[in-house]
């Protein structure tokens, strides 16, 4: 035991009416523990005072910022209290989803993947959990795998009019960073190159092809690399030749409309005709007010008879 007063610069008693409290100035987990106050009189009295000291945690992860791993190889990610009192749990999760292992989180101070694919980068996060009301403490650290390109295509093949704009797109996956070039027929297609626009949007590489010609029509690809490796993708563009224009002076050729107002179904037995009349007089004059009259009624039987005869 150790009597407190004055004399200890950190401690010291401030009187209050009726007696005193003892104060403690920068407060540290040493001075955690059990505190007596006692009254001399001649039946000496006592209480006590328990004092947990609390001190919010400070983690780091090693590495500190960012891990760079190729795919299939080990990533081992740690975090480790630096300070706080008593000292906290830790936990990992992945920012935006899931874990790879399809938990939500991992307890403990490390995890340890055996072997990666590109579905493992990402950024994850070391959290502190406690049971005192301290707002969790976290600390983040990119994983970065690194892998040969790979190619998602939405179509492979397209068949247009003459005329048309199309759009031919490739979304590309890969770390390092890839480079990207479209070719049709074994032909490199470059920016400049007439009738095409080259675009990006994220992973998304987009080769529009602006007005569509005869000569357009063929094999598209798009080849992608890195360092670890090369992927392509194809997609054929073919369609009718013929074009026409608002613009052109030329007019489109002017094909009949054939305008088939009912379809009789007739029926043949083995050598069994129907009757020589298929229409009623009520029928007749059903259609005689529907204004029909100007419709040939051709009857697939009597064409038979005509033949038979």
């Amino acid at each position: 035991d150790q009597i407190l007063g004055n004399l200890d610069s950190r401690y010291y008693l401030e009187a209050k009416e009726n007696g005193n409290n003892l104060v403690i100035k920068l407060a540290e987990p040493g001075d955690e523990g059990e505190y007596v106050c006692q009254v001399s009189a001649f039946k000496p009295t006592q209480i006590h005072h328990s004092v947990k000291i609390r001190v919010r945690p400070s983690i780091q992860t090693s590495p500190v910022n960012s891990l760079t791993v190729k795919e299939g190889e080990e990533a081992r990610l740690y975090c480790q209290v630096l300070a706080g009192h008593p000292t906290p749990q830790l936990k990992w999760r992945k920012k935006g989803s899931n874990m790879p292992t399809g938990d939500e989180e991992i307890m403990g101070e490390d995890i340890l993947f055996e072997s990666v694919t590109r579905k493992y980068e990402g950024t994850y996060e070391c959290v502190t959990e406690d049971e005192y009301g301290f707002e969790p403490v976290a600390s983040e650290v990119q994983l970065h795998v690194e892998y040969a390109p790979v190619i998602e295509q939405e179509q492979t093949y397209i068949k247009t009019a003459a005329g048309e704009e199309i759009h031919v797109t490739c979304v590309v996956h890969a770390y390092p960073e890839p480079q990207v070039v479209w070719e049709k027929d074994g032909k490199v297609i470059g920016e400049q190159t007439n009738g095409f626009v080259i675009n990006r949007s994220g992973a998304r590489h987009n080769l529009i092809l602006l007005d569509v010609k005869k000569e357009f029509f063929g094999e598209y690809s798009c080849q992608a690399r890195n360092d670890l490796g090369v992927a392509s993708k194809s997609t054929q563009v073919s369609g009718d030749h013929t074009f026409y224009s608002e613009l052109s002076s030329e007019n489109p050729p002017n094909y009949p409309t054939l305008d088939i107002r009912n379809l009789y179904t007739e029926t043949l037995g083995e050598i069994v005709f129907a009757e020589e009349s298929l229409i009623s007089e009520g029928e007749k004059s059903k259609l005689d007010e529907e204004n029909m009259e100007g419709l040939k009624i051709f009857s697939y039987l009597s064409h038979l008879r005509k033949d038979r005869k």
